[in-house]
């Protein structure tokens, strides 16, 4: 499968929010939304819930 450079960079800038010039500055973003994604997971998941 063949895709341009822009068809990949638009897909990315869709997922990343403004503000990420740095390294720090995207782990730490990536870093909070792990944490967000886990704390969903084990919240909707747990047998409590069902």
């Amino acid at each position: 499968m063949l895709v341009d450079d822009e068809l990949i960079y638009g897909f990315y800038d869709s997922l990343i929010p403004e503000g990420m010039w740095t390294g720090a500055a995207f782990e730490r973003w990536y870093r909070d939304e792990q944490k967000k994604s886990r704390a969903t997971r084990s919240c909707c998941s747990s047998r409590a819930t069902i």
